[in-house]
């Protein structure tokens, strides 16, 4: 039913072998970063995108 997941799902392939590294944070203007802020609310409450963790 719907829409087949292989050809919209997205998967990050992570090696534990690996060192994660954390990239630099953006600097936004405060009326663009509280849109960007509603958007991200918006899609979450919709299951649009959920939130993860990787090891």
């Amino acid at each position: 039913m719907g829409m087949d997941r292989t050809v919209c799902e997205h998967h990050l392939n992570v090696s534990h072998a690996i060192t994660p590294v954390a990239q630099k944070k953006r600097v936004m203007a405060g009326e663009r970063q509280e849109a960007i802020k509603e958007e991200i609310t918006k899609l979450l409450g919709a299951s649009y995108i959920r939130e993860v963790q990787y090891p």
